[in-house]
């Protein structure tokens, strides 16, 4: 079995082989492509006037493929017929981008700072805590699927909009395009989570087994989709902390959602120690979101960070070999 670096050289070798006629005098380029979490080798077949709707394959992901099969020309091949299709949808699919509409249409998300410095480099951002938010422009949404892409500067500047302005507009849109949904593991457990987040989380107050405060709780939003970022709605953390009695340490399981638990069911040394081995063993490196834990505090109505441990990056690399946990309180 090849090497990913000899891999590599061949798919850009070969590519064109397994593409229609039509790909034939396009030039393959490969790319450093950012994404969250990670920088991925895309790869792309400029054609003329449309290489503004060539999509990108990740050459990453087709090496996944080579080491599952040991089959490099059947790689290749289904490789291609996926490009083709991409190709042929963007194609279809083709937006007429008006920047006007991006106050309209602009969500935001949470990403690792430590982990996404190239990226961050690149977007308009805000930092929180030892996270950034980035911001990403919703193409479509339905289906339980959503299209979108991440604001970048110039995206940023035709719209006419600066920071400030696109925070104030995400806060509006993502509330309203993706809903905060607050329930209990349990009903995620036992698929009771319904397309009503106001009424999943009053049922799962009303109907856990287990007493409010004893029980974890999931933050996310309506489609389950970069929901970790629904902890910025602070009122939606005071309504959860007054109603089980309690301040809260939110754990980041993933970009898609958090775990609140009450501070009574753990210290923030344990609790970081759980979220880092699961984020190590269990969550795939490009949707990990920090291996802190976050104090809220219901009476100060204040978000801040529990631990503060050493090891910030999410793909194994640690920054210190001694870890150690500091307990910051809010107060």
């Amino acid at each position: 079995m090849m090497n990913y670096d000899v891999f590599l050289e061949v798919v850009k070798e070969q590519m064109k082989e397994h593409l229609p006629e039509k790909f034939q005098k396009g030039e393959v380029v490969i790319n450093k492509v950012p994404k969250v979490n990670q920088t991925l080798d895309g790869l792309s077949v400029l054609v003329g006037e449309d290489c503004n709707i060539c999509p990108n394959l990740y050459v990453q992901d087709i090496y996944e493929r080579y080491l599952e099969t040991g089959d490099l020309e059947g790689t290749l091949k289904e490789s291609a017929e996926l490009y083709v299709d991409l190709a042929e949808r963007a194609g279809v699919d083709k937006v007429d981008i008006n920047f006007d509409k991006l106050k309209d249409h602009v969500i935001f998300t949470l990403v690792n700072t430590e982990q996404n410095k190239e990226l961050l480099e690149k977007v308009p951002n805000k930092p929180f805590q030892d996270l950034s938010i980035i911001f990403r422009w919703v193409v479509s949404v339905g289906n339980e699927q959503m299209s979108s892409a991440v604001v970048n500067e110039s995206m940023m500047k035709q719209a006419g909009m600066n920071i400030d302005e696109l925070m104030e507009a995400a806060m509006e849109n993502t509330k309203r395009i993706l809903p905060v949904s607050i329930y209990n593991m349990e009903d995620m457990l036992m698929g009771l989570v319904s397309d009503e987040p106001e009424m999943d989380f009053f049922r799962s107050m009303a109907e856990t087994e287990r007493p409010p405060k004893e029980t974890m709780w999931i933050i996310s939003n309506s489609m389950g989709m970069n929901g970790a970022s629904a902890i910025l709605y602070e009122d939606k953390l005071h309504e959860l902390a007054e109603k089980l009695e309690t301040d809260l340490y939110l754990l980041p399981s993933s970009v898609h959602e958090c775990i609140a638990i009450s501070v009574d069911m753990g210290t923030p040394e344990e609790l970081a120690e759980m979220v880092q081995s699961v984020n190590m063993n269990e969550v795939e490196l490009k949707d990990r979101l920090s291996n802190n834990v976050y104090h809220y505090d219901k009476d100060l109505r204040v978000l801040t960070m529990a631990t503060n441990v050493p090891n910030k990056r999410l793909d194994g690399i640690v920054a210190e070999p001694n870890v150690q946990y500091e307990y910051e309180t809010s107060r």
